[in-house]
C-alpha cells in the first residue's frame, strides 16, 4: 500500500520525502522492521527514539512516523504527527482494511467483572452456533482455541492484526475486554463498536487518571463508538454512560429496580444453585444454574449473567437459546 494511501486520514503535520513509496508492513518495534517497513517512533525518550530509528532502518523501514522534537537524519520518507498514538492506529485501521467491518464487535467495561462477563457472553454465543473470537488479558482465541499469543495491550496494530487474523477465519462475532487504560491510551480510536458493555464503575485504581471524574469519562469513550449500549442500573455512575450518546437500542439490567429492561427478582442460593425469576418484555423466566460455574472474585455473578444476557439479547439471540446457553457452562 502506497505511504500516502496510508496516512492520508492522520493529521500529519508534514511529510519529507517520497510518499509514493510502497509500504508492505508496518510495526513499532525496530527488531521487528522487514525491508519496505513503515516504522512507526512511539518512545517519548528522543535519545531511545533516535536509536530505534537508526536500527530499523538498518533492517530495512523505507518510512518513519514520528511526533517530532528533533531531526531524523537517515535516509528514509519521514511522516511527523500531531499525536502518534491516534496516527498509529488509523494508519493500523487502513492498512488491515477495517477488519471489524466483517463481524459485530462487542466491547466489555467495567472495574470489575469484565473477564467473567466475557465468559457469558462467549459461551451463549457458542451454543448458538456462532464462530467467535476472544480478546481479554489472558487470551486471544476463536471458538476456545488460542490463534494469537500476542497480549493485544502492545499496540493498536497488533490489535488489529488480531482482528484481521480473526476476520480472515470468518469469526462471526469478538467479544472483547475494554479497559480504561486501553482507551485512554489510544489503542482502540477510529474503532467502532456494535455493543458496548457496563459491568460497574468503583472508585479505586485511578491513579492514572487522577481522578474519578477523569477514569469515568475515559471508560465513556467506549460508549461514544458504541451503537447500542447494556447498562448496569444498579451502579451509581451507570446514568453518567447515557449522557451525550445516540443509541439504536439500550438494555438494562437490575437486581434492585424493576424499570430495568432485564429485572432479576425471587433471588435464592441454594446447595451451590443460584436460582432467580427474570423479567423481559413482558416475559418472566425462572432460571436455575450452577453457580460455581460463573465463580468471580470480585464482582456479582448475577450482575455478570445479566451484563452477559443484555449483550446476547442485542445480538439478536432469543432468550430461550441465552437460556440453554448458560445451563451448558
Amino acid at each position: 500500500m502506497k505511504l500516502r494511501s496510508l496516512i492520508e486520514e492522520c493529521n500529519y503535520k508534514r511529510i519529507l520525502g517520497n510518499e509514493e513509496v510502497n509500504i508492505k508492513y508496518i510495526t513499532e518495534t525496530p527488531e521487528e522492521v522487514k525491508e519496505s517497513s513503515l516504522f512507526v517512533s512511539s518512545q517519548e525518550d528522543i535519545d531511545v527514539q533516535k536509536a530505534n530509528i537508526k536500527l530499523a532502518v538498518q533492517k530495512g523501514a523505507i518510512a518513519v512516523l514520528y511526533s517530532g522534537g528533533f531531526d531524523i537524519d537517515e535516509d528514509v520518507t519521514v511522516v511527523e504527527v500531531e499525536d502518534f498514538r491516534k496516527a498509529m492506529a488509523s494508519i493500523s485501521i487502513k492498512y488491515f482494511n477495517t477488519p471489524t467491518f466483517n463481524f459485530r464487535l462487542i466491547g466489555v467495561a467495567g472495574s470489575t467483572g469484565k473477564t467473567p462477563t466475557i465468559n457469558v457472553i462467549e459461551k451463549i454465543l457458542l451454543t448458538k452456533g456462532k464462530k467467535v473470537g476472544r480478546i481479554d488479558t489472558n487470551r486471544n482465541t476463536v471458538n476456545s482455541e488460542v490463534l494469537v499469543e500476542e497480549h493485544l495491550s502492545q499496540n493498536s496494530i497488533k490489535l488489529q492484526h488480531l482482528f484481521h487474523e480473526m476476520a480472515l477465519v470468518n469469526v462471526s462475532d469478538v467479544v472483547m475486554e475494554v479497559s480504561s487504560r486501553t482507551i485512554e491510551v489510544e489503542k482502540i480510536y477510529g474503532v467502532e463498536y456494535d455493543i458496548a458493555v457496563l459491568t460497574n464503575i468503583i472508585n479505586e485504581k485511578i491513579d492514572f487518571y487522577k481522578t474519578f471524574e477523569n477514569y469515568i469519562e475515559s471508560k465513556k469513550k467506549l460508549f461514544k463508538k458504541s451503537r447500542m449500549a447494556v447498562i448496569n442500573m444498579d451502579d451509581e455512575n451507570s446514568s453518567y454512560m447515557l449522557e451525550g450518546c445516540t443509541f439504536e437500542e439500550v438494555i438494562t439490567y437490575s437486581t434492585s429496580n424493576s424499570d430495568a429492561k432485564l429485572y432479576a427478582s425471587e433471588i435464592e442460593r441454594v446447595d451451590g444453585k443460584l436460582i432467580f425469576s427474570l423479567d423481559y418484555d413482558g416475559d418472566k423466566y425462572r432460571i436455575n444454574l450452577d453457580e460455581n460455574k460463573f465463580l468471580s472474585v470480585k464482582s456479582d455473578n448475577l450482575h455478570n449473567i445479566l451484563a452477559g444476557i443484555g449483550a446476547c439479547l442485542l445480538a439478536r439471540v432469543s432468550m430461550h437459546d441465552i437460556i440453554k446457553g448458560l445451563k451448558e457452562m
